[in-house]
Formats: structure tokens, sequence, C-alpha cells
């Protein structure tokens, strides 16, 4: 089961904070982050490493 909880900024969604039930492997939390236009733009995990970036052009398209 995967638990989500969006924190809003104003009416749009700023990051998702994304959790896993407990596995044998242990907790597995990401928090996903959105730009100002609302695209997926950065994965983190709970120590804030980077798991993933997105980079787009001026045009919305993925660089």
């Amino acid at each position: 089961m995967i638990h989500r909880h969006h924190i809003w900024n104003g009416d749009d969604v700023g990051a998702t904070f994304e959790k896993r039930e407990i596995t044998e492997e242990g907790d597995d939390v990401k928090y996903y982050h959105r730009d100002h236009l609302g695209n997926g733009e950065l994965v983190t995990d709970a120590s804030m490493g980077v798991l993933a970036q997105r980079f787009y052009t001026p045009y919305g398209e993925l660089d």
C-alpha cells in the first residue's frame, strides 16, 4: 500500500510525499517536488538525496 500526502502551496501542489508500507526491505520514502508550472522536477529520498531530476526547455519539453 502507498500513502501519498500532498503539500500545498496556495492552490497548487508544491510537493508530494509518498511512503510505502513497511516491507522486508524497509521503508521506501520519496518526495516529489514540482516546479511553478506543476511539472515533476525532482525526486528526493528521506535524507534529501536526489533520486531523479528532470530539466525542461523554455517550451516545456524534457531537456
